[in-house]
C-alpha cells in the first residue's frame, strides 16, 4: 500500500510540476510576445477629422507641433491665409485677402515663421515666395520666381525649391537661406518628367525626393532621389500603376505618405497611400470618391493634414457668336472628364471613366469604346472627319503613353505613336497629320501622318500647350520670356522653320489656347477675382476684347465644333476642404 501511495503520488507530482512548466512557457511567450509584437505600420488604423466644410480652402499646411493649421481661404475671387488652432477651433486671420493664389504653405521647423508661394492675378508670369511671423504681420517678399512650394532641412538652416528655366523645359533644384539668400543649385538645368514637381527633404538631411512618371518603360510613377551633397539622383519607389504626386516623409525617415492617382482605375482619383522607403513598399489608405493632396505631417508623426476635393464641372453648347448663351449639356455621370472635343455629327466625343462617349447636346450617349485597364483621357477628330485619334495609356508597355486611331464607331484600331509620353492630340480640318506633344523629348512638338509612320519634329522648342490654325499652317503657344518674365506669343510655321513673337494681354492664362474658326485670332483665358472668361486676341494687331461675361467659376476646356457655328465651354471649380488624419494604430 505504501508503495502504491507513493507512486499515486508521484504521479500527481509530476502533473503539478507539468503543468506549471505549461504556464510558465505560457507565461514566457506572452511577454515574448508583448515585447516583441508587430509594429503598426503608419496610418494602419486612423480617423479622419473635418476642419473646414465651405468648399473654399485651396491650401493647408500642419505645424511641426501638431496644434496649429495654416489655411488658405477663397472668397469672393480673393484668397487669405489663416491659423486655426486645432484644440479649440479658434481661427486668426495672419495674411489679408488679396487677387492672388497660393501654391504651397510651409511652416519653418522651428514653428515661427510660415513661407508661402503666391502668385498674383496682376502678375500671371512667375510666382513669388513670402515669409511673415506666424502669428501674423506683413508678409516679406523672400525670393522672386519660385516655380515649387519649398522644403526645409531638418535644422531649418537651408530650404530648397525648383525653378523651371521658361525657354526649355529643364529645372534647377536651388538651396537657400531662410532669408532668401541663394546658395547653390543642387542640380541645374536638369529634364524632369514629372506631373508635379514638389520636392521633399528627408530627416536625415540626406536626401531630397521628387514625384516623377515614367521612371521605367514599365512604371507608371515613383521618386527621385537626390543626394543633396552631390546632386547625383537615382529612382525609387518605383511603382507600376500609380502617379504620385506629392511624397511627405514620415518623421522617422521609414517612409512617405504619398497621395497617388491609378491610372488603370476608371474613376482616376488621387487618394492618400504609405509607402516604405527605400524598397518602395505601397499600401493604400484611402478609397472613396474624393480627392486628397497637399499634406503634411506634424513632427510626431501622428497628425496628417491634407486637402479633401471634389470636382465639380458643367459642360455648355452656345452658339458660336453668342458664347455666353451656353445651354448644359445632361450627363449620365459626373465622374470627372477629360480633354473632350467634337465629332462631324454635332455631337461631342467624351472621355470618361475609362470609356469615350459620343453626347448629344440634349444628352443622348453613345459609348464608342470602353477599356478599364488602359484609360483614354484625350480624343479628337482627325482624318476629315473619318476617324478618332486618342491617347491610351499603358497599352504597349506598363508606362507607355501613345497616340491611337480608330473609325468613329470605334472599329479598326490603330497605334500611330510608339514614344514613351506624347499628349495634346490635335487635327487640322483636312486632317491628314496628328499634331501632338512629345513630353519625353523636351516638349517639341511633332506630328505623324494619319495613317502611321515616322513622325517629324515642327516646333523644336519646349511647348506647354499649343493650339493649330483650322487650315494646319501654323501652331500658337504663350511662352514667358527669360530675361524680362513678359508673356508673349508664339507662332510657328508648320510649313517651315518660321517664326513670329507678338505682344498679347499680359492677362492671359498660359493653358486652353484655340484659334477661332477663321483663323484670323485667337481666344483665351483671363481670370479675374477668381472668375474665368474667355478674350479673342486678333492677329491682325487690333485691340484685344472680351467674349464672355461669366460671374462665377473656372474655365477649364474650350472647343469650336467643326462647321464654326457653335462652341462648347467646360466650366467648374474644385470644391476642397481641410481634413486631418489621426493615426490611431499603437
Amino acid at each position: 500500500m505504501l508503495v502504491e501511495a507513493a507512486q499515486k503520488n508521484k504521479v500527481s507530482t509530476g502533473l503539478l510540476l507539468t503543468g506549471a512548466l505549461a504556464l510558465l512557457a505560457a507565461a514566457g511567450y506572452g511577454a515574448y510576445s508583448f515585447l516583441h509584437k508587430p509594429k503598426a505600420l503608419p496610418f494602419e488604423k486612423f480617423t479622419i477629422e473635418n476642419i473646414s466644410n465651405n468648399g473654399h480652402i485651396p491650401q493647408a499646411a500642419i505645424s511641426p507641433d501638431g496644434k496649429y493649421l495654416l489655411q488658405a481661404l477663397e472668397e469672393k475671387g480673393m484668397q487669405s491665409l489663416w491659423l486655426h488652432h486645432i484644440p479649440t477651433g479658434a481661427n486668426k486671420e495672419v495674411v489679408e485677402p488679396a487677387l492672388a493664389s497660393y501654391g504651397g504653405l510651409t511652416f519653418s521647423p522651428d514653428g515661427n515663421y510660415i513661407y508661402f508661394v503666391r502668385r498674383d492675378e496682376t502678375d500671371e508670369a512667375y510666382s513669388v515666395l513670402y515669409s511673415a511671423p506666424v502669428l501674423g504681420g506683413i508678409p516679406k517678399v523672400v525670393i522672386k520666381d519660385v516655380d515649387s512650394p519649398i522644403t526645409f532641412s531638418p535644422d531649418g538652416q537651408h530650404f530648397a525649391f525648383m525653378r523651371e528655366l521658361h525657354d526649355a523645359p529643364v529645372w534647377d533644384l536651388i538651396e537657400a537661406t531662410p532669408d532668401g539668400t541663394i546658395e547653390r543649385s543642387i542640380f541645374s538645368k536638369k529634364t524632369v518628367l514629372s506631373d508635379s514637381f514638389v520636392p521633399s527633404w528627408s530627416p536625415d538631411g540626406k536626401t531630397i525626393v521628387i514625384p516623377v512618371v515614367q521612371p521605367t518603360k514599365d512604371a507608371i510613377g515613383g521618386l527621385m532621389a537626390v543626394d543633396v551633397a552631390s546632386g547625383k539622383d537615382r529612382i525609387v519607389g518605383i511603382i507600376e500603376d500609380r502617379i504620385i504626386y506629392t511624397a511627405t516623409w514620415l518623421p522617422d525617415g521609414s517612409g512617405f505618405i504619398v497621395n497617388a492617382m491609378q491610372v488603370n482605375a476608371s474613376h482616376l482619383q488621387e487618394q492618400l497611400g504609405y509607402m516604405a522607403y527605400p524598397n518602395g513598399e505601397y499600401r493604400a489608405l484611402t478609397a472613396d470618391t474624393n480627392n486628397y493632396g497637399r499634406q503634411t505631417i506634424a513632427k510626431d508623426g501622428k497628425t496628417l493634414a491634407a486637402i479633401q476635393g471634389r470636382k465639380r464641372f458643367e459642360i455648355g453648347v452656345a452658339p458660336a457668336g453668342e458664347p455666353d448663351r451656353t445651354q448644359a449639356v445632361p450627363l449620365a455621370s459626373q465622374l470627372p472628364v477629360f480633354r473632350w472635343n467634337w465629332m462631324p455629327d454635332g455631337r461631342l466625343i467624351v472621355p470618361q471613366a475609362g470609356s469615350i462617349k459620343a453626347i448629344t447636346t440634349s444628352g443622348g450617349e453613345t459609348t464608342i469604346l470602353t477599356n478599364l485597364k488602359h484609360i483614354a483621357d484625350q480624343v479628337t477628330v482627325c482624318g476629315n472627319g473619318k476617324y478618332l485619334v486618342f491617347r491610351q495609356v499603358g497599352r504597349t508597355s506598363g508606362a507607355s503613353v501613345n497616340l491611337w486611331r480608330t473609325n468613329l464607331d470605334g472599329s479598326n484600331e490603330k497605334q500611330l505613336t510608339a514614344g514613351v509620353n506624347e499628349q495634346q492630340p490635335d487635327c487640322a480640318k483636312d486632317g491628314q497629320w496628328v499634331y501632338y506633344i512629345d513630353a519625353a523629348e523636351n516638349r517639341y512638338v511633332k506630328r505623324v501622318s494619319i495613317e502611321g509612320g515616322t513622325p517629324e519634329t515642327i516646333v523644336k522648342t519646349a511647348v506647354g500647350t499649343f493650339a493649330l490654325s483650322p487650315d494646319g499652317k501654323e501652331i500658337a503657344s504663350l511662352d514667358v520670356r527669360e530675361f524680362d518674365h513678359k508673356l508673349i506669343l508664339r507662332r510657328d510655321s508648320t510649313e517651315g522653320q518660321k517664326m513670329a513673337y507678338h505682344d498679347v494681354d499680359q492677362r492671359a492664362l498660359p493653358d486652353g489656347l484655340l484659334y477661332t474658326p477663321d483663323g484670323k485670332s485667337i481666344v483665351y483665358r483671363v481670370r479675374d477675382k477668381g472668375v474665368d472668361n474667355l478674350w479673342v486676341q486678333p492677329l491682325d494687331g487690333s485691340a484685344f476684347r472680351q467674349l464672355t461675361h461669366f460671374t462665377k467659376d473656372r474655365i477649364l476646356h474650350v472647343a469650336y465644333s467643326l462647321d464654326g457655328t457653335q462652341v462648347a465651354i467646360e466650366r467648374g471649380e474644385v470644391e476642397s476642404d481641410a481634413v486631418l488624419l489621426h493615426d490611431t494604430g499603437e
